[in-house]
């Protein structure tokens, strides 16, 4: 196991946190209500199995967005302590690229960006899988926020003893001035109030990637779209000992 330590701490904006963890409760929260009040248990009567399927489903996704906000926020906790553990494993990050682009497929879709997969085979090395998710999805995840309705292009590939992840969108991109604060806690690519979260997917990223003992930088121009590029040694751990 590898531990991420001697990071700054630094308070955490309360408001922030607030308004986006009370969303989905409220959300959540009309949504059982509303339901309720159509159940007369008196006569015996529900609303149809169509309409519950769709009120369960919403619910379920409020309810994976407050689970994703508050590990977040569990997350930033352990990097404020040094406590942000990794257990290293070996793993065919090829295999993983694959299953999250077919995980991630219908989002995609859903946010009508056409997807492009470039990933060499049996790239193998060691990573924690459970930290190497979660620098695909939020990065992933960055890309539909920010870029919805624009291709994206993924790509993976082995050079020597290093392995390179490249996700590139074709959005708005990132202004030259706001690039150095990307990595940052609590900061966004684009300020309206549109774009919901606490601004932590690409800090956690950042210290996940440095975690492995790797790098992770920005290239964007505005107009042009955004590309995150990750360079990870095939063994970080042993660049951590």
């Amino acid at each position: 196991d590898y531990k991420v330590t001697g990071v700054q701490t630094c308070a955490l904006p309360i408001s922030i946190a607030s308004h986006e963890l009370k969303t989905p409760l409220t959300t959540l929260s009309l949504q059982i209500q509303m339901a309720k009040q159509k159940v007369d248990l008196k006569n015996d009567t529900a609303p149809p199995p169509a309409k519950l399927a769709k009120v369960f489903d919403d619910s379920g996704r409020q309810v994976v967005r407050l689970t994703g906000l508050v590990d977040d926020l569990m997350d930033v906790a352990r990097i404020q302590s040094g406590k942000l553990s990794f257990t290293f494993e070996e793993l065919n990050l090829s295999e993983l690229m694959k299953d999250m682009t077919g995980r991630f497929s219908q989002d995609f879709a859903k946010a009508k960006m056409p997807m492009t997969v470039h990933a060499e085979e049996n790239i193998v090395g060691r990573f924690d899988r459970v930290r190497m998710e979660q620098v695909i999805e939020n990065l992933f995840s960055n890309a539909i926020k920010y870029a919805p309705e624009k291709p994206i292009d993924v790509s993976l590939k082995k050079d020597k003893t290093f392995v390179k992840i490249v996700i590139e969108d074709h959005g708005q991109g990132i202004s030259q001035d706001r690039q150095g604060q990307i990595f940052d806690k609590f900061e966004r690519a684009n300020a309206s109030s549109n774009i919901s979260g606490l601004g932590l997917g690409l800090y956690i990223v950042k210290q996940i990637v440095q975690g492995h003992s790797g790098s992770i930088h920005l290239e964007s121009l505005p107009g042009k779209g955004s590309k995150f590029i990750v360079d990870l040694p095939l063994d970080g751990t042993k660049l951590n000992c």
